[in-house]
């Protein structure tokens, strides 16, 4: 069942919920905004590889958001200074209480825990094979 992309885009973060972003671990110094949009693509690109394109890439839209979200949940402690502007500081305590709320309040992920471990094979199935 091949998902539109507002769909996959859906489900693609639902799988970074459901595993790769609890083994997410960033140490505490301050970086720019940009910085922790790139460090959470490059996860959501390694760690989709194997289901092929176009589940597999970078999702700046879906990792711009994200980072917007943590930043507002307290996750991402901003400071600001008047030479380098705005940069934050990731919380691992926030952030992992974070998770478990999304987690438990996501469909998609609730599914994926009912189903068990090859619910994401077959959820993204159908998307490498047309590209």
């Amino acid at each position: 069942m091949d998902k539109k992309p507002s769909q996959l885009n859906d489900y693609v973060f639902a799988y970074f919920l459901s595993g790769p972003a609890s083994t997410l671990n960033i140490d505490g110094r301050f970086r720019r905004r940009e910085e922790f949009v790139q460090m959470f693509e490059d996860v959501f690109f390694y760690s989709t590889q194997g289901f092929g394109p176009p589940v597999a890439g970078r999702h700046s839209s879906i990792c711009t958001s994200l980072v917007s979200q943590l930043i507002e949940a307290g996750c991402l402690a901003t400071s600001h200074d008047k030479w380098s502007g705005a940069s934050h500081q990731f919380d691992a305590r926030r952030y992992a209480e974070f998770l478990k709320r999304q987690i438990e309040t996501n469909a998609i992920c609730q599914r994926a825990i009912q189903a068990g471990p090859k619910f994401w094979d077959e959820a993204f199935a159908s998307q490498g094979k047309d590209a």
